[in-house]
């Protein structure tokens, strides 16, 4: 069925609604579309006023829904960012905010990711922000964590490599431009279905994150071997014998480097423990999910930000950003 049947048909009773947004990609997504507002003194705007406004979008959709934001961590206290920078050293050298110099729309969506945190707070919203984890990570954990068939979890995100979380069940979707993608609409887009995703991904390669695939692997030939049943995880000798037919000696040949890209891409708690992130943190973050509580709006302190910052357009929809006071859908 298309999301919007889907939506009607498991709205309302006791279906439990969180929407988890990826941070830093709706702000970048909403600075490209914004990039020249600003406030009366000049601050940049754009990024804090898209950001609002597909919170609003949100919540007047799906009104009694919980809403979680999840950003990327700062380095944690070794200077470490993410386990995938040392497994994969080049894992998004060509993004501008991690080069010496940042480009200026880089600098004018980090002089906004500030103030749209202490809005987020004062609008009383959860956020996760942890050192030396992405925002993947913690969205991956988050969704295996709460997604079932009394509660279903929308990812607000772009990023096609979430694709790989439909796989958890009917009641995970990722929301993007209004509209609701699930495992049918990857099938027909893609030939493949979430448990495929990951393989089909390293072979591809995702130029974004400076991933770059399997040489000679275009979308219809990764589709073909992931329907073949090729694992990245298997080695050569222990693919079918159709895969081992199919492929040529310069895939064979790379097969090891199609298992580590894989793993690059792969967003769950598994690679979290695989690649160092201490037991310590993984658990605290796990049980911060259980027992997870949203701070108490305030409600004077976030309406003084949208002046502070000229958001007028924001402004006229205050009372509809306080976040709800339970969780549910």
């Amino acid at each position: 069925s298309n999301g919007r049947c889907w939506s009607q048909l498991n709205y309302g009773g006791n279906v439990k609604t969180t929407i988890v947004i990826d941070t830093h990609n709706l702000l970048y997504r909403s600075h490209y579309s914004h990039q020249d507002l600003t406030s009366d003194d000049g601050h940049s705007t754009g990024a804090m006023f898209g950001t609002l406004m597909a919170l609003y979008r949100h919540r007047m959709r799906y009104p009694k829904a919980e809403i979680i934001f999840v950003w990327d961590g700062p380095p944690d206290e070794n200077g470490k960012r993410s386990w995938r920078y040392e497994a994969y050293p080049k894992y998004k050298a060509n993004r501008k905010h991690h080069t010496p110099e940042p480009d200026d729309n880089v600098k004018m969506v980090h002089s906004q990711m500030d103030p749209l945190y202490m809005m987020l707070k004062y609008a009383g919203y959860l956020q996760y922000r942890i050192p030396g984890l992405e925002a993947d990570d913690m969205i991956g954990l988050t969704v295996s964590r709460l997604h079932s068939e009394s509660h279903r979890v929308f990812i607000d995100s772009s990023d096609k490599d979430f694709h790989q979380l439909l796989g958890y069940g009917s009641n995970v979707r990722i929301l993007f431009k209004g509209k609701q993608f699930g495992p049918s609409q990857l099938q027909l887009k893609y030939d493949i279905w979430p448990s495929q995703w990951v393989g089909y991904r390293a072979l591809m390669g995702d130029p974004s994150d400076c991933i770059p695939g399997i040489y000679g692997c275009g979308p219809a030939g990764a589709a073909k071997l992931m329907n073949m049943g090729a694992l990245p995880a298997r080695p050569w000798t222990a693919q079918s014998s159709e895969v081992q037919q199919q492929v040529k000696e310069k895939l064979w040949k790379n097969v090891p480097l199609w298992y580590k890209l894989s793993k690059i891409i792969t967003r769950s708690s598994d690679p979290l423990l695989l690649h160092g992130i201490s037991s310590e943190k993984h658990s605290t973050f796990v049980k911060g999910l259980i027992r997870h509580k949203p701070p108490k709006p305030q409600k004077k302190r976030f309406v003084g930000l949208l002046a502070e910052y000229n958001l007028r357009a924001v402004m006229e929809h205050r009372h509809q950003l306080i976040a709800v006071r339970h969780s549910g859908g």
